[in-house]
Parts: structure tokens; sequence; C-alpha cells
């Protein structure tokens, strides 16, 4: 599937435009708002040109959680420390 719109990539703190009208996608399934995907390219122009796009691989829950401990709130839920304990059990 190829995409000739420019997206909005976050990157931490601050987003740049993304352009993926080439990207080669890696792997199977639908690419949906807010979903999060690899991608692999070169800023041109201040524009983050896509070259191949896919999904990170899967991982079982529990090593996810092992992972990025239960501090980390990498989606900015707002989830405190204690009820991602509570999420865990």
């Amino acid at each position: 599937m190829r995409h000739s719109q420019v997206i909005s990539a976050p990157v931490t703190t601050h987003a740049h435009p993304a352009s993926c009208p080439t990207a080669q996608v890696t792997t199977p399934g639908m690419f949906t708002e807010n979903c999060v995907v690899l991608a692999e390219g070169e800023m041109v122009n201040g524009v983050f040109a896509v070259k191949k796009m896919g999904f990170p691989p899967p991982q079982h829950r529990a090593e996810a959680l092992e992972v990025i401990g239960p501090t980390l709130d990498i989606f900015k839920t707002g989830i405190s420390p204690a009820q991602w304990v509570k999420v865990r059990a």
C-alpha cells in the first residue's frame, strides 16, 4: 500500500512531518492513527522521507511490562505507578 499524504511523526517532545509515498511496507496489517510503527528513512528538507515502514515484532505482555517497567508512561496515559501495579496483577 502506498500513501502520498504527509503525516506528523511524534519524536519524544516534538513532531516532524513525514512523507511515505514510496515507502516499502515490510509487515502485513493496517496502519491506523496512533499505531506504533518502525520507520526507516532520511530527513530531506525538513521532512522525514520514509523508505521502509512496518510494525514492531510481537511481544508477550509480561515481557513488554518487564522491559518498560511500571513507571514509564510511553503513551502519556497519565496512569500512576500504583495503577500500573494493579494493571499488572
